[in-house]
């Protein structure tokens, strides 16, 4: 046991990537199984069948015993290579030999097989290629061959077809039970490992939100602690802006922590607790009435940012300008789902309003909102008429 698992581990070293540790071990595997078939195939043409010409294909076995030097040496593409080069050869030679009613040629199917199973890097292009195409050059040589009779006299006339058929179809399954082996247990790990890092990105996705939440949360603190600490009306005023532009986000970044799909948010949920973060914020005497209507929609984060961004600088403005004459102030949202588009309105019915208001700030407002909607790909409109309403219309993909 000692020394099988010696021989299965040539190759692999300490540090060495997991998918390349595979790939030695299945070289190893690989040219195990097809020394082991020569050796018995050789002895059952030589010993039952009498036929003495099947002692040549032991010649292939130094090839394949180099294959697995340069295994050993971590040459491990050139190893492969001489692998499926060698096999072409031999099994070329050999159909040559048994001819076209002993079905030997039907072997390129290994080769096949172990063409797609163990080239899987990209830099593995070129020695690919080179397998791949002296392979397929073999098997139209001995197709060729068969059809004009090119090699007639080397045709060894003692070897019985249907024998050769016989020892064809155990070397077939010898073989495929070894490759079925390696495919299956190479998938598992494949997935296995895959599962792992998704699970890992998962936690670290998880993490990373809610370390971008909570730093943003400090850089809120620390903006309410400036705008406490200044009597200027125009800073504070100023501050609270940056406040509430910044506190939007922090909420997208907790609902994603919060959300086991960590890449994207619930739009309901996030426009409603929006709504109460910014009344909050602004210690409002208003009594104001929200009315929400949001069909069921989650929205990338590079998509609710800028959505959760628009509607702060839109219901803020509304808060501080819309409603000094309004006996029952009131906004509305809606989102609603057209085809590939969301509709996304805000109406308020404030008076005399317009929407100069966001252009205050220097019109840091306007250019914000058009700078987010141009980032989602959408595009709004204004409308000023017993209330400001305002309609955006961006793309929208099923997540």
């Amino acid at each position: 046991m000692n020394f099988l698992k010696s021989f299965y581990n040539i190759g692999v070293y300490p540090n060495q990537d997991s998918s390349e540790v595979k790939m030695v071990r299945t070289i190893n595997l690989l040219a195990a199984n097809t020394i082991i078939c020569i050796v018995l195939a050789t002895a059952y043409s030589f010993f039952v069948q009498h036929n003495e010409s099947s002692l040549f294909t032991l010649t292939s076995i130094p090839l394949f015993s180099l294959g697995i030097y340069l295994n050993a040496k971590r040459k491990i593409l050139m190893a492969i290579t001489v692998l499926f080069i060698s096999s072409s050869l031999l099994l070329a030679f050999y159909s040559l030999r048994t001819g076209e009613d002993s079905y030997t040629h039907m072997l390129f199917i290994l080769n096949i097989m172990g063409l797609s199973l163990l080239y899987r890097k990209d830099t593995a292009k070129l020695y690919f290629n080179t397998s791949l195409y002296f392979t397929i050059a073999c098997i139209l040589f001995v197709s060729i061959s068969y059809k004009m009779n090119w090699f007639e006299s080397f045709l060894d006339s003692e070897i019985i077809a249907k024998e050769q058929r016989e020892l064809n179809f155990y070397i077939l399954l010898v073989c495929s039970l070894v490759y079925s082996y390696v495919i299956v247990t190479t998938y598992r790990q494949q997935y296995k490992r895959m599962q792992n890092s998704i699970e890992e990105q998962k936690v670290l996705l998880a993490e990373v939100n809610h370390r971008v939440k909570n730093n943003l949360a400090i850089i809120i603190s620390l903006l309410n602690m400036q705008k406490n600490a200044t009597n200027n009306n125009e800073t504070k005023n100023a501050l609270q802006d940056v406040h509430d532009r910044i506190m939007s986000m922090a909420l997208v970044h907790q609902k994603m922590y919060q959300n086991k799909n960590k890449t994207s948010i619930e739009l309901g949920n996030f426009i409603a607790d929006l709504v109460v973060e910014i009344r909050n914020s602004l210690d409002l005497k208003e009594n104001i009435m929200y009315e929400t209507m949001i069909d069921s929609v989650s929205l990338d984060v590079s998509i609710a940012i800028p959505v959760g961004l628009v509607l702060n600088e839109l219901i803020t403005n509304s808060i501080k300008h819309a409603f000094h004459e309004t006996e029952k102030p009131n906004i509305s949202i809606t989102l609603t789902k057209q085809d590939e588009m969301l509709e996304l309105v805000m109406k308020d019915n404030g008076m005399g309003v317009t929407v100069d208001s966001l252009n205050q700030n220097n019109g840091i407002g306007m250019s914000l909102i058009q700078s987010l909607v141009d980032q989602i790909e959408g595009n709004y409109t204004f409308e000023v008429k017993d209330g400001l309403l305002f309609k955006l219309e961006f793309p929208y993909k099923e997540l």
